[in-house]
């Protein structure tokens, strides 16, 4: 499902794009609102640089032991603001 054939996913309200590196400086300040992390066991992202590094290997699809594909989206309200990821 790698490379570059996932299709943006569209909802009545929101838009779901394939995760990639590219996403890193739009989302970095979303990510930022502490009541995300309320049942998320992860922290806000520290950088962008750093955000990005942790999306290049989302963006491979795959688990660390390859064994699983992850399907992995930036969430985007139809009005362009970026909002979060699933």
């Amino acid at each position: 499902m790698h490379g570059g054939h996932e299709k943006v996913l569209h909802t009545e309200r929101l838009d779901l794009e394939p995760l990639l590196p590219a996403h890193a400086p739009k989302l970095f300040e979303p990510l930022q609102d502490p009541r995300i992390y309320i049942f998320e066991p992860q922290r806000p992202p520290v950088s962008v640089s750093e955000f990005e590094t942790r999306l290049e290997r989302l963006a491979t699809r795959l688990s660390p032991d390859g064994h699983q594909t992850w399907l992995n989206w930036a969430v985007r309200q139809h009005a362009g603001e970026y909002v979060g990821i699933v």
